[in-house]
């Protein structure tokens, strides 16, 4: 569980969150997502959990940072083979991980999620 330890510190948060009537729930992926997670949770009137960890974080992901919009993920590369839907800290392993695979000629997109409240179903229905 790296730094935010094996059994606390929000390792059901996803789980107990979800299921809050009204609340947005989001996880930035890099150090300057979290920047745009919080401007884009101060525009929201509805309670906001933003779940970013004690951890070490990538300083940032491919290109430019776009603006969070609620429930919209972030496409990062497509597959032919398949791809990882990646949620906040788990977006660089996934990156990681298709970069293994790409070594042995299987070609694996990414997917940042950025919201479990409320999901890209039109993204996720296209992976």
């Amino acid at each position: 569980m790296g730094g935010d330890g094996a059994v606390h510190h929000g390792f059901c948060a996803i789980a107990y969150l979800r299921v809050m009537p009204g609340t947005v729930l989001m996880a930035p992926a890099a150090t300057i997502a979290l920047t745009a997670a919080m401007k884009f949770a101060l525009r929201l009137d509805c309670p906001t959990a933003i779940r970013y960890p004690r951890d070490t974080v990538p300083d940032d992901l491919p290109g430019d940072c776009p603006p969070f919009q609620l429930g919209k993920a972030r496409v990062i590369s497509n597959g032919r083979d398949g791809n990882f839907l990646a949620y906040g800290a788990t977006v660089a392993p996934a990156r990681e991980a298709a970069r293994q695979l790409a070594k042995d000629g299987i070609d694996f997109g990414v997917t940042n999620a950025r919201f479990v409240k409320p999901l890209d179903a039109f993204v996720i229905g296209k992976l």
